[in-house]
């Protein structure tokens, strides 16, 4: 599910602004009392003298905490992504002030955690340290303290910001906030709803990865990864959570004490209520009175035991008291993974010990989460039984699906759906008609076991094919950090299998790589992953650079001053070794392979275009309403000929000849409405029409034919094809049948003129233009008569001419369209002397379409088309004359 995933990065940039101003308000609220105007008490403060005056904290403990528990429990996909805390860590960075060191290199770069440091080592066990520190902070002070809560949110917000200057990335949230300890645990694997992201993601930003709103419009989210802990749960949680299942130092003690901890917390509460509550039919926790309690600062250094029992101040027996509850969670916990482990080895499973750890922490954090909203009872706080009841049964329903959906992963499980999902991007890119071996399915429907299948049965391809498809798989998963040089050989026995490849293909294979990355057996399988996760994002942050400014190569974009130092400042940011900088660089030469793949990526997205475009055209004469939809599409073709122009001015004409889909054949290709759309662009059209004139040979590419229903399918859902929301909209609405844009529209579907007409236009010119449009008919000889501000487009039957009566004819017959009124039109002022002359319909009659001069003028300058059609037709009537 990449619900969360594919939200843009601008709507929630403003998601967290509004949540760090929140947060902020309730900050002033808890440090200025005046400044808190909602008032939340319980009515037991009505009748004791010891609750506090102001309602910050039950705020932030009884509302927003608990519902940022219900979020992490849904996806931590979304709250990583609008955490306000994280959002603040951040402030240095987007300034471009942040602490540097010199590197191994000599040079300057931006500091980040060492792996090989305390730190890096330790800070599980801090994080939950310092998660301790807060409870029993909690049960001292903080959870009635106004003040302290106050002062504690400040020096979190300040911590979070020096530590965002003084490491890159996300430190504070990886290493150091007590709240990632607790989203680590609840996570598990993944969130109830959370994403997988090594299967099928839309996207290269997975789950709540680090991005940054894209510099030029209708595209994804940048990559603004840095690598700053390796593996991260923001990119892939899964891949996190069984790198980590034996390897990160007190994570598992942290797992199972985590129950403890929370029951420990909510029992030392209802001791802390003063005597007689229930008597008063009052309940310590239910009524959120411990929020308010005023008695808890003077608490600290009495006796936690009756009078009469030896005295333990609060402030010693507290933490004891937590400590213990931790380490007896711990110890249950324990025996339980134990217990498992022994029914596993009875049954012969594999990897036992791995198995009853992962479901033990399963049964952890279910009982730790459900015993909390047991304890604190119904976040929504909404009246009467059953809604409250309904609320709590969902709460449970959502745990529980969360342990059943994770119960039976296994890491062998994730390691072969990850290999299946860089299998199945590789077989996208053979040259095979695969819809039609798949019986009409597509690729990206298959399970991971159905692609292992699809892989065997394909038809036989030569052995260089074979080991080229290993060799890109096997690098994919390197890349990913799913793989060792030492249990490389022993992971992909199946796809060798499948492939039909030796051991010295493999072996074969990982020399190659080795001279592709020379570091390839000395780091561990999480630096591979994190230079190329460095890589990527520096290599999509420098294409994004070019793009904006219109340079093709990074020679000329060194040449520009401002552009040469946004370039140096992401070798800084992205901490790159000189020899990983230069080979980047290095693809953004002339002629260099990464214009290649781009060139490659662009042709692919053209030529589904243009499949689309084709499959709508043939069906276009029963279903009319499909024409915009071809307009649309020309469009986008459109949009992307500037920039595949400017990549193949790049490459020699050579490496040209070498393309599998040459240029000249696939320009074409192209229709003629697309060049129309690319009159701002004059010079990407210079080049194409030039490109088309000197070709010695063409021969126009052939084009795929899909069903009506399945083009409109791919239409209303490509995200990757960049089609306009209104396009996406229009489809689905002939999809599904829906009357589109009214009865003008209706009318137009039914005339040889109202096609043609549609063919000109955009679905977002009829949205917007035609609704305002009406349509009137006209018998034999009748005079035509419309407004004298107003246009008539005559879409069927034809009128009675006369050599004064000025009037635009495009097309013909059948399929025509007449346009009266455009000489009054254009030229509102002129003195015609036969404007008296009458327009009257032919002996047929005749039906048009009356539209606004200022409906009339958005239809022109949103068509392109139907306004170059005009000119020509102006052009031979004034030639004629």
């Amino acid at each position: 599910m990449n619900l969360f995933n594919m939200w843009p990065e601008k709507w929630l940039h403003f998601v967290r602004s509004a949540l760090l101003l929140v947060w902020g308000l309730l900050i002033l609220s808890l440090i200025a009392p005046a400044f808190g105007v909602i008032d939340l008490r319980p009515e037991i403060c009505d009748e004791i003298d010891y609750c506090t005056s102001t309602s910050g904290n039950s705020i932030f403990w009884n509302i927003m905490l608990p519902w940022l528990l219900i979020i992490v429990i849904i996806s931590h996909d979304f709250w990583r992504r609008i955490c306000p805390l994280s959002f603040f860590s951040q402030i240095f960075r987007s300034l471009g002030i942040q602490r540097k060191i010199i590197g191994r290199n000599g040079k300057s770069q931006i500091a980040s955690v060492n792996e090989n440091s305390w730190l890096a080592k330790h800070h599980f066990q801090l994080q939950m340290g310092l998660l301790i520190s807060a409870v029993t902070l909690r049960l001292l002070v903080l959870n009635s303290s106004a003040f302290g809560l106050g002062v504690l949110f400040i020096l979190t917000l300040l911590a979070s910001a020096i530590t965002g200057w003084a490491y890159s990335g996300k430190t504070w949230c990886n290493y150091i906030c007590p709240v990632g300890a607790a989203e680590t645990i609840i996570t598990g694997p993944r969130g109830s709803l959370g994403s997988n992201a090594h299967l099928n993601s839309p996207t290269k930003t997975t789950q709540s990865m680090c991005r940054k709103v894209p510099d030029t419009p209708n595209k994804p989210d940048a990559s603004n990864c840095v690598a700053c802990i390796k593996p991260c749960i923001d990119i892939d949680s899964e891949r996190t959570y069984w790198t980590n299942i034996t390897g990160l130092r007190g994570l598992n003690w942290a797992w199972y004490a985590y129950p403890g901890l929370v029951i420990g917390f909510f029992l030392l509460i209802y001791f802390t209520g003063p005597t007689g509550m229930s008597s008063l039919g009052y309940h310590y926790i239910d009524t959120s009175l411990y929020t308010y309690d005023s008695r808890l600062s003077t608490l600290a250094f009495e006796s936690f035991l009756p009078a009469g029992m030896p005295f333990i101040p609060r402030i010693i027996a507290i933490p004891l008291l937590i400590t213990a509850a931790c380490t007896a969670s711990q110890a249950f916990f324990k025996q339980i993974e134990r217990y498992q482990k022994r029914a596993l080895e009875r049954k012969d499973a594999n990897e036992p010990l791995i198995t009853s750890i992962h479901r033990t922490r399963l049964l952890a954090t279910f009982t730790a989460v459900n015993a909390y909203f047991l304890f604190k009872g119904n976040p929504l706080d909404l009246q009467g039984r059953w809604p409250n009841s309904f609320t709590d049964v969902l709460i449970v329903a959502l745990t529980t699906y969360w342990v059943i959906r994770s119960w039976n992963r296994s890491q062998d499980l994730y390691q072969r759906e990850s290999l299946s999902a860089s299998l199945r991007r590789q077989l996208s890119k053979l040259a095979l008609n695969l819809e039609n071996i798949l019986s009409g399915r597509k690729l990206d429907d298959l399970g991971p076991e159905e692609v292992y299948v699809l892989a065997k049965t394909l038809p036989e391809q030569s052995r260089s094919e074979h080991r080229r498809l290993y060799f890109e798989v096997t690098k994919d998963q390197f890349e990913q950090g799913n793989l060792d040089t030492l249990s490389s050989l022993s992971k992909l026995a199946d796809l060798r299998n499948i492939l039909d490849l030796t051991e010295e293909d493999h072996f074969s294979t990982i020399q190659e790589l080795s001279s592709e990355f020379p570091t390839l057996e000395t780091l561990k399988p999480k630096e591979i992953a994190g230079i190329a996760l460095k890589k990527s994002a520096a290599k999509e942050a420098i294409l994004d650079l070019l793009e904006l400014s219109g340079l093709g190569s990074i020679e000329e974009a060194l040449q520009t001053p401002r552009l040469k130092s946004k370039i140096d400042r992401l070798k800084y940011e992205f901490k790159l070794e000189q020899s990983d900088w230069e080979l980047i660089l290095d693809e953004f030469s002339s002629g260099s392979s990464l214009i290649l793949s781009k060139l490659n990526s662009i042709t692919i997205q053209i030529q589904n275009l243009l499949t689309l475009r084709q499959s709508l055209f043939i069906s276009s004469e029963d279903r009319a309403c499909a024409l915009p939809l071809i307009q649309a599409i020309n469009l986008t073709i459109a949009s992307l000929l500037p920039n595949y122009s400017r990549l193949c001015q790049l490459l020699t004409d050579e490496v040209l000849d070498q393309l599998e889909v040459k240029v000249a054949d696939l320009v074409a290709t192209l229709p003629d409405d697309s060049f129309v759309y690319l009159d701002r662009e004059a010079e990407a059209s210079r080049w194409l029409n030039n490109l088309l004139l000197s070709a010695k040979q063409i021969s126009p590419i052939e084009i795929n034919i899909v069903s009506f229903e399945e083009a409109l399918n791919s239409t209303a859902t490509s995200y990757n094809l960049d089609i306009s929301e209104s396009t996406r909209n229009w489809a689905r609405m002939v999809l599904s049948d829906e009357a589109l844009a009214g009865p003008a529209v209706e009318k137009l579907n039914s005339t040889q003129g109202g096609r043609l007409l549609l063919s000109y236009l955009l679905p977002e010119t009829v949205l917007e233009c035609l609704p305002h449009c009406r349509v009137e008919s006209w018998d034999p000889y009748e005079l035509i008569d419309f407004g004298i501000d107003e246009i008539c487009i005559l879409i069927d039957g034809d009128l009675e001419y006369h050599k004064n009566i000025n009037y635009l004819k495009i097309g013909s017959k059948p399929s025509c369209i007449i346009i009266i009124g455009l000489l009054d039109f254009f030229d509102q002022n002129a003195i015609r002397p036969n404007s008296d002359i009458d327009i009257n319909a032919s002996e047929e009659g005749c039906t048009g379409l009356i539209i606004t001069y200022s409906s009339f003028r958005k239809l022109i300058s949103s068509s392109p088309v139907l306004e170059r059609k005009m000119l020509v037709h102006f052009s031979r009537l004034a030639s004629a004359a």
